[in-house]
C-alpha cells in the first residue's frame, strides 16, 4: 500500500476512456461492509450500462444476481443448521429448487446453480454488448481498487466472483493491489502454510508492477502539498537558511534507505507539520535529525524512543540503518556519516560521544569496516 496505484490506475482509466472503450472505476475499500462481493461488482456493473441496455436486460442481470447470492446465504445456513433454520418465505421460495432437502439436494443444488451462474453470465455479457454503441465499445473495463485493504474473507470472495461469475469476453478486469497484502489475506484465510504467491496466480493473466521512484521531487510535492514552503521560507533567523533543501536531501536518502511508501512518506511530512508549527522561526531545526526521527518514528517505534530517551548513542543507529536491506554503502554511506556527525555532536552521554568520537577521528576504524572511509567523506558532504 501507499506506492501511489490509485493514482496510476484513475490515469489508467482516463487514457483507456480516450480510446473510446469504457472504463469504470470502483474502489472497493468502500463497499466492503457487503455480505457479498458481487452485489457492489453487479451495482457498478448496471451503473456503466444502464445508458444503453434494456430494463429486460438489466432485469435479467439483478434476476440471477439474486438467485446466486440468496442461494448462498440459504445453503450455507441449512449446511450450519442442520435444515432447522426458519428462513423467509420470499427467499425459500426463490430458491426451494436450488437447495432442496439435505438428504438428497447436494447434486441437484450443485446443478441448478452451475446453471444460474451460466445463466448470469449470459445476461451480463448481452447487456454489456447491448449497451453500446459501436463495435470498440462492447467492452467494458471494470478497474478494481483498494482490494488488498479489504477484509481479507471479503478480498478472497472478490478474485473469486471475478473467475467464476465475470468470465466472460465483453467485460475485463484491472486490478490494482499490493500483493503483499493480498497474499496476508490468503495466508489469514488459507493459512501460513498456503503459497499464497501461486494461490493468486490462478486470478490474474497478466501481471505488471509498479515501480517506486520516489526522488527529490516526491519530497518537494509533499512539502508543498502540506503548504510548508512559506514556513521554510520564513526561517532566517540563524546561520544556516537551506533547511528545506537540506531536510529533501536527508528525508529522501533515509525513507530510500528505510524502503518507505509513498503513503508512509506522506504521514511522516504531516508529522513534519506539527515540528515545524511547535519551532520558532528563530529557533534552530536540524533538518537531518528531524527527518531522521520522522523516518525512525514511522518504521521504528522502539528505535525511535531510544534515540530520544538518549538510551543509545550514534554507533547503534548506524549499525541499525546499515542492516536495512534497501541499505547501499555506494549510494548512501555519505549521508550516514553526516548522520552520525549530527547524532555524535547531540549525544547527552558525553564519555558515549567522546568515546566514538575518537574512535572515528583516530582512524582505528578500518577500511574493511567502512567506517574510516565513511567518516572522511562526511567531512566534505
Amino acid at each position: 500500500m501507499g506506492t501511489a496505484k490509485t493514482t496510476l490506475v484513475k490515469m489508467l482509466q482516463a487514457r483507456i476512456s480516450s480510446e473510446s472503450i469504457r472504463c469504470v472505476y470502483v474502489d472497493l475499500w468502500e463497499h466492503d461492509f457487503s455480505g457479498d462481493p458481487l452485489v457492489p461488482l453487479v451495482v457498478a456493473l448496471q451503473e456503466a450500462i444502464s445508458a444503453g441496455a434494456s430494463r429486460e436486460q438489466l432485469e435479467a442481470v439483478k434476476k440471477w444476481t439474486r438467485a446466486i447470492v440468496k442461494h448462498g446465504v440459504v445453503a450455507a445456513a441449512r449446511i450450519a443448521t442442520l435444515g432447522a433454520l426458519e428462513l423467509d418465505k420470499d427467499i425459500e421460495k426463490v430458491t426451494a429448487d436450488a437447495t432442496g432437502s439435505l438428504a438428497d439436494d447436494v447434486v441437484s443444488a450443485f446443478q441448478q446453480e452451475r446453471q444460474s451462474i451460466a445463466a448470469f453470465k449470459e445476461a451480463v455479457e448481452k447487456a454489456v454488448a447491448a449497451s453500446s454503441e459501436t463495435d470498440q465499445k462492447k467492452v467494458l473495463v471494470l478497474v478494481i481498487d483498494e482490494l488488498d485493504r479489504c477484509r481479507p474473507s471479503f478480498a478472497i470472495e472478490t478474485l473469486e466472483r471475478i473467475k467464476h461469475l465475470f468470465n466472460v469476453e465483453t467485460l475485463i478486469f484491472v486490478l490494482a493491489v499490493d500483493k503483499s497484502q493480498l497474499e496476508a489475506s490468503v495466508a489469514s484465510i488459507y493459512g501460513e502454510r498456503i503459497n499464497a504467491a501461486e494461490y493468486l496466480r490462478k486470478f490474474f493473466d497478466i501481471e505488471f508492477g509498479v515501480p517506486v521512484n520516489a526522488d527529490e521531487r516526491i519530497t518537494d510535492s509533499l512539502l508543498d502539498r502540506f503548504e510548508l514552503g512559506d514556513i521554510f521560507s520564513s526561517r532566517t533567523g540563524y546561520s544556516i537558511s537551506r533547511d528545506r533543501d537540506n531536510f529533501v536531501k536527508f528525508f529522501t536518502a533515509i525513507a530510500d534507505m528505510y524502503n518507505l511508501s509513498l503513503r508512509a512518506r506522506e504521514r511522516c511530512i504531516a508529522r513534519l507539520c506539527v515540528v515545524l508549527n511547535q519551532t520558532g522561526p528563530n529557533n534552530y531545526l536540524d533538518p537531518a535529525l528531524v527527518a531522521l526521527l520522522l523516518a525512525i518514528r514511522s518504521q521504528d517505534r522502539l528505535l525511535f524512543q531510544q534515540i530520544a530517551s538518549g538510551a543509545i548513542g550514534s554507533q547503534k543507529v548506524v549499525e541499525t540503518i546499515e542492516a536495512l536491506p534497501q541499505y547501499s554503502s555506494s549510494r548512501h554511506s555519505a549521508i550516514l556519516a553526516a548522520i552520525e556527525g549530527y547524532l555524535l555532536a547531540g549525544d547527552v552521554d558525553e564519555s558515549r560521544r567522546q568515546q566514538r568520537f575518537e574512535f572515528l577521528s583516530a582512524g582505528t576504524a578500518t577500511a574493511s569496516d567502512g567506517l574510516g572511509r565513511r567518516y572522511e567523506r562526511s567531512v566534505s558532504l
